[in-house]
Order: structure tokens, then sequence, then C-alpha cells
């Protein structure tokens, strides 16, 4: 049963490599232009190189391939030509023959820029390290201030618990202990609080997914909790403002399907506000590190949006309508990038956007549920949960560098 709660909930500063490599987009040169280029310089290996690509992307593969291989005459292991006369070759049917290509080209002395660039094709851009393991779930997380702990909830004990991961030690500490389901942790700026989502003061459910949800406040030192919401609904997924007084979270009538609200209340005073238009279905809040903005998911006639707030004029826009559903939207601490799951083609991954809705670019690539992406305080990680071990557990992409060679091996096989 908990498995299957964890699995209804789930489905509910792109750092640039730099490198020499030639590559084209919009607005480069026409084909004539690059022949042309390649004319009045010969030994240009870039030159020849940027020529087949151009042809590649026209679909006209074998004059490409007699491109690279002009280049690999001139310079018999210049990684860029291997590599485009890989990919080409495989487009071409010869799978074998363009991987083995590519293998020399991540053999060279430039392997770290050639497997950065394979990763970005096959939508697995960075490394990432798996940080949680064994037959229990971890879901979840949510950083501290520090960028050394991280709040999780787990089913360890066999029950639903919010713990703290140290990710120096590995070591897990027991912050809530209660018959009730204690869900989604959200740790506040200042680390001391936690919000998180409980059942324990909901009347018992023959099934317990049909139980009312209510928004605690835990105080880590002293592990008091403190009850929020007291509504005639069911209220979860809370986050905190950046100067941790303001709560948003997700309300949503008993009974009712289709109507989730975006809502918020001041800590001081509870009293709560509906920030989303009424019969509208919004969810997944999550604040900009300067307190002004707010992201949340919208399903409208069949579409899920990923949305954007400007909370001083109410103003919403949408960021993206692009793949299908999207959860779990989260802004990178400088503002300029969002993270999100999305489902495509029948799996969850997830996706790096620009705020102004550019540059979509795919971080997983497998047939996992990955979900709840969260930045790291310096924005240089990304911490997210996913089944691909068959439980939940939690995994961290570092987004400063490339994937390691064993990690892409299934594409050499």
């Amino acid at each position: 049963m908990m498995r299957s709660v964890l699995l209804l909930a789930c489905v509910g500063l792109v750092l640039g490599c730099a490198s020499h490599q030639p590559q084209l987009g919009h607005g480069d040169s026409s084909l004539s232009e690059l022949a042309l280029a390649v004319k009045l310089a010969p030994h240009d290996v870039d030159a020849r190189v940027r020529l087949g690509q151009a042809l590649a992307g026209a679909g006209q593969y074998r004059l490409a391939v007699a491109q690279f291989d002009s280049a690999l005459s001139l310079m018999p292991d210049y990684p860029w030509a291997l590599y485009e006369k890989g990919q080409t070759l495989r487009a071409l049917g010869f799978a074998a023959e363009g991987k083995r290509l590519i293998r020399r080209a991540v053999d060279s002395p430039q392997g770290a820029e050639v497997l950065a660039r394979l990763g970005r094709q096959l939508g697995r851009p960075f490394h990432i390290e798996q940080l949680t393991s064994g037959p229990h779930d971890h879901a979840f997380p949510s950083w501290f201030p520090d960028g050394r702990r991280i709040a999780v909830q787990t089913n360890r004990t066999g029950n639903w618990e919010i713990f703290v991961l140290d990710l120096a030690s590995g070591s897990l500490t027991q912050l809530t202990e209660h018959p009730a389901r204690d869900e989604a942790p959200c740790a506040a700026r200042d680390g001391r609080l936690v919000a998180f989502t409980s059942t324990r003061d909901s009347q018992p459910a023959r099934d317990p997914r049909q139980q009312q949800r209510e928004i605690y406040l835990l105080d880590v030192p002293s592990r008091h909790v403190r009850q929020l919401t007291r509504s005639h609904a069911d209220d979860f997924h809370a986050v905190f403002s950046p100067d941790g007084a303001r709560l948003f979270y997700v309300s949503t009538p008993l009974g009712e399907t289709g109507t989730r609200s975006v809502m918020s209340m001041q800590l001081d005073d509870l009293t709560p506000i509906t920030l989303t238009q009424p019969g509208e279905d919004c969810f997944a809040p999550e604040v900009s590190a300067d307190g002004g903005f707010l992201l949340f998911v919208k399903e409208h006639e069949g579409r899920s949006l990923l949305c954007e707030m400007d909370l001083a004029k109410k103003r919403v826009r949408v960021v993206t309508d692009t793949l299908g559903v999207k959860a779990a939207p989260a802004f990178s601490p400088d503002g300029t990038t969002i993270a999100f799951a999305a489902k495509d083609r029948g799996k969850y991954d997830l996706y790096l956007i620009r705020r102004d809705g550019g540059n979509l670019q795919q971080l997983t690539n497998d047939q996992a549920i990955d979900g709840h992406p969260r930045f790291s305080p310096d924005g240089k990680r990304l911490v997210f949960h996913s089944n691909r071990t068959g439980t939940f557990q939690l995994y961290l992409v570092e987004l400063t560098r490339p994937p390691s060679v064993e990690e892409l091996q299934d594409f050499f096989q």
C-alpha cells in the first residue's frame, strides 16, 4: 500500500561545457557558404566538419561522410570528425561502426567534451550519483540551507516519517515519529523549521489515500510539532517563502477532483488566501529565491501548463506547455532556470528550461519515474527521487560534471 501511495503521489544554471567543437545552430551559414569556406581553406578540418554537420542535418548523409573522411585524412584522430562520422553512420544504419568511431572520440584527450555532448544528445548530460538504497523508499527531498543535509520522507520504519540525510556520512536522522503518514518535507531557509504534510489529525479511512491531510510545522531542535491548517479540505505540498514567514500549499475540497488550488498563509496569523482562480486545477507550488514569483502547474482542457505568477501583481504567464503531464517545478537559486518532471512517451523524466521558456534540456532518460527535482543552495546540483532500482531512492545530478563512460556504457553495447 505504501508503494502505491508513493507512486500516485509521484505521478501527481545549466553550466555550458566549454569546448572547441564545431556546432551548427539557428542562423548558421548556408550549405553554399560552408562549401565556399572549405574551398577557400581546404586544410581547415573544422570547416569540413561544419559542412559535414550541415549536410547530415539536411539528410545528405553520404556527402556528409565524405567531408568527415576528408577531415580525418588531414587529422586522423580529430575527435569531432570521428564523433560526427560515427553519428552519421548510425543514421545510415551502420550502428556498430558508428559507435566504434564515437568510442575512439571518447578515448581521445578531448574525451570529456565528447562525453558531455553525447550525454546531451542521449538526454543524460550530467553525472548522476545514487544517495540512498535498500528495500525501503526515500522520496520528496528538500535541501537544508547548508547544502550538506536533505530532508526526506521514508518508510524505513514501516511507516512514512520525516528523516534528514547527511550527505557527508550518508547517515539518516529521524525527525518525526507518529502512527500517521508524515510526508513531503520542506526545510525553511534558516534550517530550523520543516513544514510537512500529515494525516495525524484526520479520521481513519478504508483507503489511506483518501485520508484528509493537513500542514504541520516542525521545530527541528526541539522536535515540537505545530498544526497549521484546519480546513475541511485536503491540504498538502507546503513550501516556504524565502524569509520563512509565509507558506504556499495546495488545497482540494474533500471528495472533489480536478479542483486543486494554490494557497498561501502567513505563519503569524494562519489565514488562508487562495492565489489561483476558482475552478482551476493548480498544484505543485514553488517560490523563487527573491520571493517575488511562484511556479505551479495548471491542468487546463487536457493540457499541462507550467506557469509562473508574479506575486505582487497576481499576473500569470505560461512558461511552457510542451511535453506531457508536468510536475514538481523548481527555480534555480539565481532564478534563470527551472527544473521540472514531465511525462513524455509514457515515462517521467527530468528537464531544465530557461525561465523565458527557451533552451529545453532533458536531464534523465530511463524507464523509471524520476521526479521532484530540487536545486542545491549553490545551484550546482539537483536532488531527485526515482524508482529506477525498484524502490524509490534519492539521486544527485552534478550540473557541472559530464557523465562518465560507465554511465553511458549501455550506448556502446
